[in-house]
């Protein structure tokens, strides 16, 4: 819903995710996509520099509340390492 309407106020939207819990499908076809993982630090800049991005808007943080408490090692490397 970010990205559609981000369109539909005429900006230009680039989504970065891995797809470890998605797929492409649900991305609207209007933003442009790149398949990677926010904490591989080279590839994010390559595509920060490439889309001449302004500002970054984080929506890939893990939330299972069950999993964070049995494996809080892994929310942490993603919601804070992957921001």
């Amino acid at each position: 819903m970010v990205v559609e309407q981000l369109i539909k106020h005429n900006h230009q939207a680039v989504v970065i995710d891995n797809l470890s819990k998605g797929h492409q499908a649900a991305i609207a076809p209007e933003a442009a996509f790149i398949e990677g993982d926010l904490r591989n630090a080279d590839a994010l800049t390559r595509a920060l520099d490439e889309h001449q991005i302004e500002a970054v808007i984080h929506m890939a943080a893990d939330s299972l509340v069950g999993e964070s408490m049995a494996d809080p090692l892994k929310y942490f490397n993603h919601n804070t390492g992957g921001a």
